[in-house]
């Protein structure tokens, strides 16, 4: 009786060597497509604050003409959002009227928490500090709702009229103005910023016709709703 010969029994060896490799790697593979598919969950749940529903833009990355023509600073006005429910003094001055621009001021107007005028020109008050450790900064996703005016108080855009869809843009990657890209900077969720944003910072010489003069400074109240 003769028995296997010797490279028999390495040749089983080493099928049983490829079985067991094989079996591992099915195991790593599944267990990342399920570490794949938890995470795009979670990124999901987390972006939900965020609306994926974006208006149509301009080239600058900010949609006009959603005001019209018609409709007055009191029916298109930021401080008609609900703002966040808090016991600060901040908030409840936010909730009173943010007078327009070219509006007569009275001593019952809110007071800005902080204020700032930029080197640039660019003018930054804010009404209401926002919430939460995280604040804004370049490469992340924000949503926001918005009125734009002329400085004679002309509303020539706004995302709070009609669906009421928050604008989302990514900060800081140059998809809208200059202005907006330097002051939503350092924002927390649910803070109120009026910017005053001069020509160079805005639409320039050419203007954005017929909604934007030439060489037209805007002003722009903005809320921040959602931050990715």
């Amino acid at each position: 009786m003769y028995g296997p010969r010797p490279e028999s029994k390495f040749k089983k060896i080493f099928i049983r060597i490829g079985i067991v490799i094989g079996v591992l790697a099915c195991i790593a593979m599944l267990a990342a497509v399920g570490i794949l598919i938890f995470k795009v969950t979670g990124d999901n749940n987390q972006m939900s604050s965020v609306s994926s529903n974006n208006q149509s833009t301009s080239a600058n990355g900010l949609s006009l003409g959603e005001a019209s023509s018609t409709a007055t600073n009191n029916d298109i006005a930021l401080q008609g959002l609900s703002q966040p429910n808090s016991k600060t003094s901040q908030t409840s001055a936010a909730n009173s009227s943010i007078p327009s621009p070219g509006a007569a001021s009275t001593p019952q107007d809110p007071k800005p928490v902080r204020s700032q005028t930029l080197p640039n020109g660019l003018k930054i008050d804010e009404y209401v500090y926002g919430t939460g450790d995280r604040s804004t900064k370049f490469g992340d996703t924000v949503a926001v709702q918005y009125v734009g005016y002329l400085t004679d108080g002309t509303v020539f855009d706004t995302s709070v009229k009609g669906s009421k869809q928050p604008f989302t843009f990514k900060l800081g990657a140059g998809q809208v103005i200059q202005g907006w890209d330097i002051g939503l900077q350092d924002m927390h969720l649910n803070s109120v910023r009026r910017l005053t944003i001069p020509a160079s910072l805005a639409y320039g010489a050419k203007g954005y016709p017929p909604s934007i003069p030439a060489n037209a400074t805007l002003v722009f109240d903005v809320q921040l709703v959602g931050i990715q």
